[in-house]
């Protein structure tokens, strides 16, 4: 009986049908981290909206507090224009 030292795979088999596969779940892996980096951004944006409103809103807390009640009215108004 005759050893074979090489297997044949029949043109298109199993390499050409796993490449595929390969090649399908790396551009899903690229689109998904393009998402992922997207998705962190517009949070990191929100987040830094966010903080700047809250600081202002602190910083307009401690100017209340240093202030007259007629200094607050006046401020308060000055704001809301």
């Amino acid at each position: 009986m005759p050893v074979l030292t090489q297997t044949h795979v029949a043109p298109g088999g199993l390499k050409s049908y796993y490449q595929a596969k390969i090649e399908a779940a790396e551009i899903t892996i690229n689109q998904k981290t393009q998402n992922l980096r997207r998705l962190e951004a517009q949070r990191n944006a929100l987040n830094a909206r966010g903080m700047s409103r809250s600081s202002m809103v602190a910083l307009n807390c401690l100017t209340c507090q240093d202030s007259t009640p007629t200094q607050r009215r006046a401020s308060a108004f000055t704001r809301a224009r």
